[in-house]
């Protein structure tokens, strides 16, 4: 007897409803397709009184087991394999950002050290620059100091013991040690006085040139500083009328104590205390010499008496020579 079932009739208008996923979303269509011929397959092999047939159905179900399981397997790596991707893409974007910054960084050094060379090629011109002025600066400051040197023993007495700190400061060449200085005043070589009251010599006070001495260990700065301190203080006297009081030595061999007046370093004029001898004084070739000058007597102690404020200003005529 053959049984017919005849389809249900749907209401018109209405669509048909679409067949449903036995297992679900999470089960895949041929795992329950496999699934179900197995089950047929069982069916069949009970009904028809499979006692023969047992060792193919557990067979299949041995196999559908191990798919099952290799399924599930392929399923977790993968799922694994996505959760390492991702944490591997982030490690590569980090790593790309590291490099990117090493190569920002390597840019950066390269461009340094170009600066650097660049900059160590004007530092090497700058120094020779510097080399040479300290050069041409040395040999300058060295032609002052002996210059220097020259000029120190033809000044006055007054001007030698102002300067004597900075003078002795200023290195004396090795020959000058050994006994090349000029001759001080009142030395052996320095000139004699000149008229006819005086034939001895009138000379300043040799402690006043400082000893001669070897070259020291000095920086060029401090060199310049001497020389510039002793043409200072030099020419500052040069430009004004000073009096002093001075132990001078006589042609008769004794010492009195005189007073001086120096025009600057153009010429100079003593008196003893007691007016008895007076001199006329001017820069020789290698000292400050003196010439006994009986006319000077009473001008020069005219000219002391008005710097002095014992006397109202006038005009004193004095002899001065110009060479």
């Amino acid at each position: 007897m053959t049984i017919t079932q005849s389809p249900i009739p749907r209401p018109p208008g209405r669509r048909p409803t679409p067949p449903r996923t036995p297992l679900g979303r999470g089960v895949p269509g041929a795992l329950f397709a496999v699934a179900v011929a197995v089950v047929a397959a069982s069916s069949s092999a009970i009904g028809s009184g499979g006692a023969a047939r047992g060792p193919d159905l557990d067979g299949a179900r041995s196999a559908l087991e191990r798919w099952v399981d290799v399924r599930r397997t392929i399923s977790r790596e993968q799922s694994e394999w996505k959760l390492r991707r991702e944490s591997l893409d982030d490690r590569i974007d980090l790593l790309r950002a590291e490099i990117e910054k090493l190569v920002s960084a390597t840019k950066e050094l390269d461009l340094r050290v170009t600066e650097a060379k660049q900059g160590g090629e004007s530092a090497r011109v700058e120094s020779e620059a510097l080399k040479g002025l300290a050069t041409r600066l040395h040999d300058a400051v060295v032609s002052l100091e002996t210059r220097t040197l020259g000029l120190l023993p033809r000044l006055p007495l007054p001007v030698q013991e102002k300067v004597s700190i900075l003078s002795g400061r200023i290195p004396r060449p090795v020959a000058a040690a050994a006994g090349a200085e000029p001759p001080a005043p009142g030395a052996a070589g320095a000139s004699e006085p000149q008229g006819s009251d005086a034939p001895a010599a009138l000379a300043g006070d040799p402690q006043a040139a400082p000893e001669p001495r070897a070259l020291v260990q000095q920086s060029l700065g401090e060199r310049w500083q001497n020389v510039i301190g002793v043409l200072n203080e030099i020419n500052r006297f040069n430009a004004e009328i000073s009096r002093h009081v001075e132990i001078m030595p006589l042609p008769d061999g004794s010492s009195a104590e005189v007073t001086t007046v120096y025009a600057g370093l153009g010429c100079g004029f003593f008196i003893t205390t007691g007016g008895g001898v007076a001199a006329v004084g001017s820069a020789g070739p290698q000292a400050w010499e003196w010439r006994v000058l009986d006319a000077a007597r009473e001008p020069v102690a005219a000219l002391i008496a008005v710097l002095a404020n014992e006397r109202p200003a006038m005009f004193v005529r004095v002899p001065v020579e110009i060479d």
